[in-house]
C-alpha cells in the first residue's frame, strides 16, 4: 500500500499554519519525546511545557510515532492543555476510532467469505494488536487490514476476493512479478485497505535470512475473539518474533512499534524459553536482542516486564551505543533517527555489518518521497500473474524443527 498516500490523509486535519515555524527547536524536543512516551506508559499528572510546544509539531510527531489516539486519551480531562492541541488530538482520537469500526466491520464480513472455504488464514498487526495486546482498543493508531495467508491457499484467497468486489490496489503485474513480494495490496469493499500477505518477509532477499514457518505460524495461532468477529491470529511467541522483524526492517523508530513489543513480552502465555528457540530458528535472535535493548531504553516498565536477559552480541552492544549517543525516541525535526542500524539487522554481526556498509553507500537521497506508487500502475500481464502465483506454490518455506502442538480445538475462522 502507498505509505505517503496513507500518512498524507492522517494528517490532512491538521489546522492551516500561519506561514510559521512547524516544528519546535531541538532543545524542545526532549519534553516532547516525554510527553509521547508518558502517552503510551500510560502516566497521569506530568507538567508539560505546554507554552513551548506547537500544536502542529506535537500532532505531527504523535501521528508520526503512532500515539495520537493514546495521547489524546492522555490528554483528556486536563485543563492545562491549550484548546487547540486538545482539540486536534481528540480529532485524531474519533478518526481512529470510526477506522478501527470500520476495519471491524470488514473484517467480520471478510471472517464470514473466508470460513466458507477451506483457507489457511490469520489476521497479524493492526486490530489484533488494538483488540489482544493494548490495554484499549482505542489507543493505537493503524492504517490498514493485515492478513497472512497460506501461500497454498494464496491464490484461492486472491480469486475469492475480488470475486466479492475486493478492488486490487497493486496492479503492476511485471513489476509484483519480477520483485516477488510477500504481499499484495487490496481495498476491502467496505473501504478499509488489505495488505494480503503469503509471508511476513515481503523482500524475497531477506526471506533467504529470516525463515519464518508460515504454515506452522498458521498451524498453531490461535482462535480469538476481535470486536465479535471470530478469527486467527499468531501465538505469543510468533507474535512478538514478527513484531521484532518487522520493526528492525521498517528503521525501528516508531515509538508505537516499541510498545508493541513492551506489551507482547509480558503475556502471560509467552514461555520465553520456545521464544529463544523459534528466535534462533527463524534468523532474528540478533534482531531480538536489539529491539529488547532500544525498548528498556525508552519505555522503563520493560525492565520490570522482561523474564530474562537478552544476550550482548557485538551488533546489539553497537546499536545500544548508538542510541546512548542520539536517544529515541527520535522526532520529526532530528535529523538522525538510528533507522540504518536497525534495517541493516541480520540473523549475524558480520553479515549486520556489510548490510549497514552497504545502505551507507547506496543510500537514496533524503527529503523526497515519490507522489505515486508504480505498484499501483494499472499494467496487465496474465503471463506476470501467472508467474508471480506459480513462484508462491512453488516456495517452500521451511518447517520448524521442533513444532509446536497445534491447540486441541481448531475452528474454522
Amino acid at each position: 500500500m502507498a505509505q505517503v498516500t496513507r500518512q498524507d490523509s492522517l494528517t490532512s486535519h491538521l489546522p492551516e499554519p500561519e506561514q510559521q515555524v512547524l516544528v519546535t527547536p531541538s532543545r524542545d524536543s526532549r519534553p516532547l519525546a516525554r510527553l509521547l512516551v508518558d502517552a503510551v506508559q500510560q502516566v497521569g499528572g506530568q507538567p508539560y511545557p505546554w507554552r513551548e510546544f506547537d500544536t502542529h509539531a506535537v500532532v505531527r510527531a504523535a501521528l508520526v510515532h503512532g500515539v495520537a489516539p493514546a495521547l489524546a486519551l492522555h490528554l483528556r480531562g486536563r485543563n492545562d492543555v491549550p484548546a487547540e492541541l486538545q482539540a486536534v488530538v481528540q480529532r485524531c482520537y474519533r478518526d481512529q476510532l470510526a477506522r478501527h469500526l470500520r476495519t471491524m466491520a470488514d473484517l467480520r464480513r471478510l471472517t464470514e467469505l473466508l470460513g466458507q472455504s477451506s483457507i489457511r488464514w490469520a489476521v497479524i498487526k493492526g486490530p489484533a494488536l488494538s483488540e489482544v495486546l493494548w490495554p484499549r482498543f482505542d489507543m493505537r493508531l493503524y492504517v490498514d487490514l493485515d492478513v497472512l495467508v497460506h501461500p497454498a491457499d494464496f491464490r484461492e484467497a486472491v480469486d475469492l476476493l475480488l470475486a466479492s468486489g475486493t478492488r486490487l490496489v497493486d496492479r503492476n503485474w511485471p513489476l509484483i512479478s519480477r520483485g516477488r513480494r510477500g504481499e499484495l495490496g487490496m481495498e476491502l469493499a467496505g473501504g478499509t485497505p488489505l495488505d494480503l500477505h503469503w509471508h511476513v518477509v515481503n523482500d524475497p532477499q531477506l526471506r533467504d535470512v529470516f525463515r519464518f514457518p508460515i504454515a506452522d505460524m498458521l498451524d498453531r495461532g490461535p482462535s480469538v475473539l476481535l470486536r465479535g468477529s471470530r478469527t486467527r491470529t499468531l501465538d505469543a511467541a510468533d507474535t512478538l518474533l514478527h513484531l521484532v522483524y518487522h520493526m528492525v526492517h521498517s528503521g525501528g523508530h516508531k515509538l508505537v512499534w516499541l510498545k508493541d513489543v513492551d506489551l507482547a513480552m509480558t503475556q502471560d502465555r509467552l514461555d520465553w524459553r520456545e521464544l529463544e528457540h523459534r528466535a534462533q530458528e527463524y534468523g532474528c535472535a540478533l534482531a531480538l536482542e536489539a529491539v529488547i535493548n532500544r525498548v528498556q531504553m525508552v519505555l522503563p516498565s520493560a525492565r520490570s516486564g522482561l523474564k530474562t536477559r537478552p544476550r550482548r552480541s557485538l551488533w546489539s552492544t553497537g546499536a545500544r551505543v548508538v542510541d546512548r549517543w542520539r536517544r529515541p525516541p527520535h522526532l520529526p525535526d532530528e535529523r538522525w533517527s538510528g533507522r540504518i542500524v536497525f534495517q541493516s539487522t541480520r540473523a549475524g554481526t558480520w553479515q549486520s555489518v556489510r548490510a549497514a556498509a552497504d545502505a551507507a553507500l547506496h543510500r537514496p537521497p533524503t527529503g523526497h518521497h515519490g507522489a505515486s506508487n508504480p505498484l499501483h500502475d494499472d499494467r496487465p500481464d496474465q503471463e506476470a500473474q501467472a508467474t508471480f502465483f506459480e513462484m508462491i506454490e512453488n516456495d517452500r518455506p521451511p518447517r520448524s524443527s521442533r513444532l509446536s502442538p497445534p491447540p486441541a480445538e481448531r475452528p474454522k475462522p
